[in-house]
C-alpha cells in the first residue's frame, strides 16, 4: 500500500515522501488513514532546525515528524481488541497520510465529535 509522509534527513532539510506499507499490521498493531495531521509552526520549525529532543543534532537517521494524527483504523493486527476497522482514532502519530503503529494503545478512540 502506497502512503506518503514528511521526512528531514538532516537539519533544514524537509520534504514528502512517498513509501511502501504492509497491506496488513503486524501483530498487536494498527493501520490507520490520516484525516488530519496538525502542523504546529512553533514545534515544527524546532523539528526542522534540528533543536529539539526528538531530534538530535548529530542523529544520522531520518526523522518523522509529527505528533497530532486524526484518521480512520483501516486494519487491525492479530490479538488487537481495542480497535476495529472503521474506528476513528487521535494521538501523537507523524504526518502522514497512512500510518502504522505497532502500540496502539498510545491512541484515542473518538466516539462522537461535539
Amino acid at each position: 500500500m502506497r502512503a506518503r509522509r514528511l521526512v528531514s534527513r538532516a537539519p533544514h532539510e524537509l520534504a514528502v515522501e512517498d513509501h511502501e506499507l504492509p497491506d496488513r499490521p503486524p501483530p498487536g498493531g494498527i493501520l490507520a488513514e490520516a484525516a488530519v495531521t496538525l502542523v504546529s509552526a512553533g514545534p515544527e520549525m524546532a523539528n526542522y532546525q534540528g533543536r529539539t529532543a526528538q531530534r538530535p543534532l548529530d542523529d544520522a537517521e531520518p526523522y518523522y515528524p509529527g505528533y497530532s494524527f486524526a484518521g480512520t483504523v483501516l486494519a487491525a493486527g492479530d490479538g488487537v481488541e481495542r480497535f476495529v476497522p472503521g474506528d476513528r482514532v487521535c494521538g501523537p502519530l507523524p504526518h502522514a497520510s497512512r500510518v502504522v503503529e505497532a502500540r496502539p494503545e498510545r491512541l484515542a478512540r473518538l466516539t462522537a465529535i461535539p
